[in-house]
């Protein structure tokens, strides 16, 4: 059966969503330009080279700056949970200048987890939540992402096949 896209650009707004994020109206922009793109040239246009998986990380997932791109380390490898984070991941992206190298946050990541900001992160980590299932739904459902995973070698390292229990 074929997959039907949950999402068309009338249903939903990051923007509308999260107004306090300066950097959601520019995520729309941008979802709604990657039909058609695979997944390869998407990850490419937001600065990704490099996607590891099986990474022993203390969560699902990291975004690392590296130089003037992004590695995005992904722990587990199962197909819903590395494709929702990965789509996680490249929401991340956004609260960055993709112009500055080094990569400059948008935000300032470490005062975040001052006393009395963790709620702004959250809203934050909702924001990413929410944009990786338009993002995976847009890109044809889990298990089409997830053949990305399984076909691109040169892209994808995968370190070791940790599965969800």
């Amino acid at each position: 059966m074929p997959h039907r896209t949950l999402f068309t650009e009338k249903d939903f707004s990051l923007d509308s969503g999260f107004p306090t994020l300066s950097f959601a109206k520019e995520a729309d922009i941008w979802l709604n330009g990657i039909k058609g793109k695979s997944i390869t040239a998407q990850l490419r246009e937001r600065k990704i080279y490099k996607v590891k998986v099986g990474v022993p990380i203390p969560a699902d997932g990291f975004l690392v700056p590296e130089g003037g791109r992004f590695i995005v380390e992904i722990f587990y490898f199962d197909s819903k949970t590395s494709c929702l984070t990965l789509g996680h991941e490249i929401a991340h992206t956004f609260h960055f200048d993709l112009q500055s190298d080094p990569l400059k946050s948008k935000i300032p990541i470490p005062r975040m987890f001052e006393q009395g900001k963790l709620a702004s992160w959250r809203i934050i980590e909702k924001f990413c939540d929410d944009f990786s299932r338009i993002w995976v739904d847009l890109n044809g459902g889990t298990k089409k992402v997830f053949s990305f995973f399984e076909k691109n070698r040169r892209f994808v390292f995968i370190e070791s096949k940790i599965l969800r229990s």
